[in-house]
């Protein structure tokens, strides 16, 4: 769905994508699993950013940050 210029429509949509995040990494936490759940998040984060809602963009961005960490873990 196109949500270019409607930031309430983009988030959510961003925010359904960061709840298929979170359903996909209960059941798998390879490489490319958490990489997709990262770019939910960061996109999240993008998107709370920028309606100023600075304390739930860090808690997104920070969560991507994990994500990301546990690939770097899993695949040195």
């Amino acid at each position: 769905q196109n949500n270019l210029g409607d930031i309430a429509a983009s988030l959510a949509s961003a925010q359904k994508a960061v709840g298929a995040a979170k359903i996909l990494l209960k059941r798998d936490e390879t490489p490319p699993a958490l990489d997709s759940a990262a770019s939910a998040f960061f996109t999240y984060g993008d998107l709370l950013y920028s309606t100023g809602d600075m304390p739930a963009a860090d808690r997104a961005y920070q969560r991507a940050i994990r994500l990301r960490q546990d690939i770097a873990r899993q695949s040195p």
